[in-house]
């Protein structure tokens, strides 16, 4: 459970560090928010590995979460 809300916190970040390290504007609700970082291509990079990783850990986590909230009756899952 508590990997979802690292996920919740850490892909939003990384998407940021992403349009950061690429040199582009960062819209938030019609607000500009501050590059994380310089550009930077291998920066770039990283960050985009890490939030594609992000989001492939994110559908597993999900599906196991909500197989595990369906059959919670039976009693089948632990406690992650």
């Amino acid at each position: 459970m508590i990997a979802l809300y690292a996920l919740l916190i850490g892909m939003p970040l990384a998407g940021w560090l992403i349009l950061s390290a690429d040199g582009k504007s960062i819209p938030f609700f019609g607000l500009q928010l501050p590059a994380l970082f310089g550009e930077s291509k291998e920066v770039a990079e990283l960050a985009r590995e890490i939030h594609e990783t992000g989001g492939t850990v994110g559908y597993f986590l999900i599906r196991r979460t909500s197989g595990c909230a369906s059959s919670a009756h039976a009693g089948n899952c632990r406690a992650a």
